[in-house]
């Protein structure tokens, strides 16, 4: 069975349309337009599922990122004129100069990210948000502090390789894409089942997290399960090592290690929980239904200042540099 059939035939996913006080139901579309929607999302499922595409992409993402990191800080000849160099969120704000250029909408708060000096992802998913629609909708990234084993920025991760590698190969622009995700269903027997979102990108490990997922739909060990993409980077089957000069992987590395999240107790690998950020005045929880399952940051982060970090000499993909932590 070809991957097309699988989401055309066998999971059959459907558009739907949510409509106000009224349930989520099947939305007009042509059977083309379905087809030519699959087509683009079978080419996404591929790439996923290839190891040996996506971790060199990874790796080339890595490369890009740390090409705007040391523009940032100042650290090479593309320095940008009449800048300074961020108070913070070194890491985060690399990643939106990709998601930018790629149709994704880096946010202050839920509004665009246009300044090093406002505020990256402001937005923290605690727990499952049944509301999660309006940020992919809206072509927002978030930091998921679920679970440790999940990551931070897998989902930002895996899209910014696909928006990269799959440029000029789909339809419609993976960004797009992105967004019409949580708008597609599985529709078997007249009843809706697993979005699209879920099918594609949020998958569970084989060896584990799957316990949502009775038919197994959802379970594999590709880069579909965010999971895996964060234990690529740090190392889940290396002892915990670093991918040798990847920028991604050092930094989550050295993240993990000094947060606590992971540890290796003989030759298992334990994930402990992220700290939660209430009592931290930059976070506050939201209020309403629609946004309680979320922290929203309020301001930049005055516990982890520019001036208080060390500056760690370092090479990542032949370009050295240093790369600002605190110790």
């Amino acid at each position: 069975m070809t991957t097309l059939e699988k989401l055309m035939t066998e999971m059959r996913f459907v558009l739907t349309e949510k409509k106000p006080n009224e349930d989520r139901k099947r939305a007009p579309q042509t059977e083309i337009d379905r087809e030519s929607e699959m087509k683009d999302y079978a080419c996404i499922y591929d790439f996923l599922e290839n190891k040996q595409k996506f971790e060199p992409a990874l790796s080339r993402l890595s490369a890009l990122m740390w090409s705007h990191y040391r523009m940032m800080t100042l650290q090479d000849s593309q320095a940008p004129l009449g800048k300074s160099i961020p108070t913070g969120n070194l890491f985060t704000r690399a990643l939106g100069l990709v998601a930018h250029q790629h149709g994704f909408t880096f946010q202050q708060g839920l509004a665009a990210e246009t300044d090093f000096n406002t505020v990256p992802i402001s937005v923290k998913l605690t727990k499952s948000d049944p509301y999660i629609g309006y940020l992919i909708r809206h072509k927002l990234f978030w930091k998921d502090v679920i679970a440790t084993d999940h990551g931070e920025h897998s989902h930002s991760l895996q899209w910014l390789v696909l928006a990269r590698e799959l440029s000029g190969r789909t339809t419609s622009v993976i960004s797009d894409l992105y967004a019409r995700t949580v708008d597609y269903y599985a529709f078997k027997d007249e009843v809706l089942g697993v979005n699209l979102w879920q099918f594609l990108v949020d998958c569970f490990p084989l060896d584990g997290g799957g316990t949502r997922d009775a038919a197994g739909s959802l379970l594999t060990d590709s880069y579909r399960a965010p999971n895996n993409v964060t234990r690529h980077l740090i190392g889940y089957a290396n002892n915990l090592k670093p991918l040798k000069g990847h920028f991604i992987s050092d930094y989550f590395c050295r993240r993990y290690k000094k947060r606590g999240w992971v540890e290796l107790k003989g030759s298992s690998v334990n994930f402990k929980a992220f700290e939660q950020s209430e009592g931290n005045a930059d976070w506050v929880r939201g209020t309403t239904k629609f946004n309680e399952a979320r922290l929203k940051r309020t301001g930049l982060a005055h516990d982890n200042a520019f001036s208080s970090r060390v500056g760690h000499e370092v090479v990542y993909h032949q370009a050295p540099g240093k790369l600002y932590m605190s110790d």
